[in-house]
Order: structure tokens, then C-alpha cells, then sequence
């Protein structure tokens, strides 16, 4: 049994990444074509904390981004320690899109969440 289990989302619009980050991270794989998630996928990865004897499991759940999904999304906000905002650095409406996303997560989630900023797609020609 893990000391811990912690939680984590992946937010923002469809298209900017969210699966790729999350297989790259548990996987170490990267798929160059684009497919798109059609399920929410969930995922789990073991990790010792650093500086201690206690390990966790860490719970990653990709969201859907298409906006016919959002109306859902607050459903697998709940009981998260922590959420990515997802956008897609060649794509100016992925970014505007996050304060809609944030707002979200706050109103479904846990005061204490963490949040951070991903900005993915930097290795893109344009």
C-alpha cells in the first residue's frame, strides 16, 4: 500500500497535448500522431518522495477537452491535489481558453489544489 495517493488532472482544450505529456511522463513515449482522446484516461505511477522512506501513487487522470465534454469536467475535478492548465504555445485560443478552465477547477475542487501553467508544443516549427 503507498504511504500516499494523490491526485492530478490534466485541463484545457482539446488538441493542446494533455495525453502526450501524460504518456510521455508515465510511458517515456512519444507519439508523433495526432488522435483524439475520446474517453477521459486514467493512469498510475509509483514514486518514492525523495529525502524519505515513503512512497506514493500517483492517480493521473487526462481530461477531455472538447467543449461538448466541459459540462463534465467538474465531475473529475473532485478530490484532486493538484491540476496542469494545458495550452498549446502555437495556439493563441488555447491560452485564452484557461481562465474558463480555471474557473472550473476552482468552483469543483479543493481550495488547496496546486495548479501550474503548461505550456506545451515549444519544439513546433511555427
Amino acid at each position: 500500500m503507498p504511504d500516499y495517493t494523490w491526485k492530478i488532472v490534466l485541463i484545457g482544450n482539446k488538441k493542446v497535448g494533455k495525453t502526450s505529456i501524460t504518456n510521455r511522463y508515465i510511458k517515456n513515449d512519444f507519439v508523433e500522431e495526432y488522435t483524439s482522446s475520446q474517453e477521459i484516461q486514467y493512469q498510475k505511477k509509483n514514486m518514492t518522495i525523495e529525502g524519505t522512506d515513503k512512497w506514493t501513487q500517483m492517480h493521473i487522470w487526462d481530461t477531455l477537452g472538447q467543449e461538448k465534454f466541459k459540462s463534465l469536467a467538474p465531475i473529475f475535478f473532485r478530490k484532486s491535489v493538484g491540476a496542469f492548465l494545458v495550452y498549446d504555445v502555437t495556439n493563441k485560443d488555447s491560452f485564452l481558453a484557461l481562465d474558463s478552465w480555471r474557473e472550473q477547477l476552482q468552483n469543483s475542487s479543493d481550495s488547496k489544489i496546486v495548479v501550474m501553467l503548461i505550456g506545451n508544443k515549444v519544439d513546433m516549427a511555427d
